[in-house]
């Protein structure tokens, strides 16, 4: 399994941009694990909002983690104005074409499960729902964003099928509703077990939607 890296844009005009973030994305994986042979995307959310942030930087754009901004309910309120209160975003991205206010969430997608899809779309939900909120009025600057973590017992898999597993899960998630899949299997995880080593977690997949959507 050398490095597998994709990228599948659904809408060009909304995460077209976007191309070359996810290409320092995944760069920053794969550097990651090259160097210190550990898997950055395993640890936490926190982990995988820094890997974007850290591929934002790379291309000249200011990113900042818990960046502070006024919330406020997506909708407005039945009775008056709708309510507004101090808060933080999970990431906000800023340049040229740039200005994303990101709220993100990470969970775990078993390879074999047939509820992936499921699992994946609610995972993405919970983000998009975070960054209306966020983003309030503005919604067209909000995205919520998905990290997926496929995994399989180390038991019930073969190290040697797992690109196979994994692209059968990829191409079964291109059927959630995102703006973007991204996803980076570096050649150094490909036996990555995390804690206790029984569960093999080869790389993360990256859902993206606007909060402007329906």
């Amino acid at each position: 399994m050398s490095h597998y890296n994709g990228t599948t844009i659904f809408d060009e005009s909304r995460y077209g941009h976007w191309r070359t973030l996810v290409e320092q994305w995944q760069d920053a994986h794969q550097n990651f694990a090259a160097i210190t042979g550990d898997a950055a995307y395993w640890y936490t959310e926190r982990s995988n909002v820094g890997m974007l942030a850290a591929a934002a930087w790379k291309l000249n754009l200011v990113a900042l983690e818990e960046y502070q901004v006024e919330k406020c309910h997506s909708e407005p309120e039945s009775k008056g104005e709708e309510a507004k209160w101090k808060g933080r975003c999970d990431l906000w991205i800023y340049g040229k074409r740039f200005n994303e206010i990101i709220e993100a969430k990470q969970n775990w997608v078993h390879l074999h499960s047939v509820k992936a899809e499921a699992r994946a779309q609610k995972t993405l939900a919970s983000a998009v729902r975070d960054a209306r909120s966020t983003a309030g009025q503005d919604k067209q600057f909000g995205s919520g964003v998905s990290f997926l973590l496929p995994y399989a017992p180390v038991g019930c898999t073969n190290p040697r099928l797992l690109r196979s597993e994994v692209e059968s899960l990829v191409k079964r998630l291109h059927t959630c509703s995102s703006g973007l899949i991204a996803w980076s299997f570096p050649h150094q995880s490909r036996g990555f077990k995390g804690a206790g080593e029984k569960n093999y977690i080869p790389g993360v997949i990256m859902l993206v939607a606007s909060a402007s959507d329906a």
